[in-house]
């Protein structure tokens, strides 16, 4: 028996007690998301007990650490290997590795490197019914079929309670350095799309303050080969806007006017609507702040296919997808996973 497994037994009764008296739980980390909570209404299930590292093996990439690890202290163990989690999430120097797989929400290296949804290897979880459930594994290659430890990944908590997860994680790059060029935003759009097509090392591009600012990574020679062929000034990582960017918490959200999320294909040409952008995702995410009404603008959106959300949204404004068979198939699975609606 392991140390964790008191504290999994207490969590358990914690949830059928729930289940019993139609209250409401949500599983809670190092609460850095706090603004996206729907209530105060629910009973609080903390994961920070489960903060071990159950097993690490550098040669297969793979790590499995309890819900309640601080990302920034796996990081730190990666980082003594040369590897590194291959997702940037939300507060990371907060968050736990649970709180980042639940709210599923990723920096701007997200279009080069994956969802944090692709780093899932496997996950042990406490359902709504106070049952613990195994799914996927501890190597890469290991599912036949639907990997199940994937739907955990963005779920809000509303699945059950995660206790431990395995993921893949990345060797450190090489090399890494920012380019900054100043240009318009048409123009940053179309270079955005030229450089993915071109097969340069990317693991950033945004567009901020009329600058299109780039990231490289990779072997030190791609890296300086594409760095002499885009030209620009070079930037310290450091100085540049990811950390803010993953964050949501540069100047451009700080302003006191309504701000947007908006996604949609990266390839879509600039929306030209009253009010201040900033661009990530190499185009597929854009931030709109603006005083002028959703509905006069909302058409434009949906035209061209993206999806807007008021920032900071709610846990149910971002697992309320618009579309009926989607969300119809998302009610089915919780109420597999969660019937008696403990979960909020």
């Amino acid at each position: 028996m392991s140390e964790l497994e008191p504290d999994q037994d207490a969590l358990a009764a914690r949830i059928r007690e729930a289940a019993e008296s139609s209250a409401k739980c949500a599983p809670v980390g190092a609460n850095s998301k706090a603004q996206f909570e729907a209530s105060d209404d629910c009973w609080p299930l903390s994961t920070l007990a489960f903060n071990e590292v159950l097993s690490y093996e550098p040669t297969e990439l793979v790590l499995t650490a309890g819900a309640g690890a601080r990302l920034q202290d796996l990081s730190t163990l990666l980082a003594s290997e040369g590897q590194m989690l291959g997702f940037e999430a939300l507060r990371g120097e907060r968050a736990t590795l649970g709180g980042a797989v639940a709210c599923g929400i990723a920096g701007p290296a997200r279009p080069y490197r994956g969802a944090i949804r692709d780093f899932v290897l496997g996950c042990q979880v406490l359902n709504g019914r106070g049952e613990r459930l195994n799914f996927g594994g501890k190597v890469i290659k290991n599912v036949a079929g639907y990997d199940v430890s994937r739907l955990f990944s963005a779920s809000w908590g509303t699945l059950g309670v995660m206790l431990h997860i395995s993921v893949r994680v990345l060797p450190r790059p090489e090399c890494e350095i920012g380019i900054a060029l100043e240009c318009g935003v048409q123009d940053a759009l179309k270079r955005m799309c030229e450089f993915v097509r071109s097969a340069c090392p990317l693991s950033g591009a945004a567009f901020v303050d009329g600058v299109l600012h780039l990231r490289l990574a990779g072997f030190a020679s791609a890296v300086a080969a594409a760095s002499t062929q885009i030209g620009g000034s070079e930037v310290s990582i450091e100085d540049g806007p990811w950390t803010h960017l993953t964050n949501a918490s540069h100047a451009f959200f700080l302003t006191g006017m309504p701000v947007y999320r908006i996604s949609l294909p990266s390839a879509t040409l600039h929306l030209d609507m009253p009010g201040s952008w900033l661009i990530d995702w190499g185009g597929a995410l854009r931030w709109l702040a603006t005083e002028v009404p959703v509905s006069e603008w909302l058409p434009s959106v949906t035209k061209v296919g993206g999806r807007v959300l008021a920032w900071p949204p709610t846990r149910a404004d971002w697992l309320h997808s618009g579309d009926a068979v989607i969300d119809g198939l998302q009610a089915r699975i919780r109420d597999a996973f969660d019937p008696n609606g403990v979960f909020i």
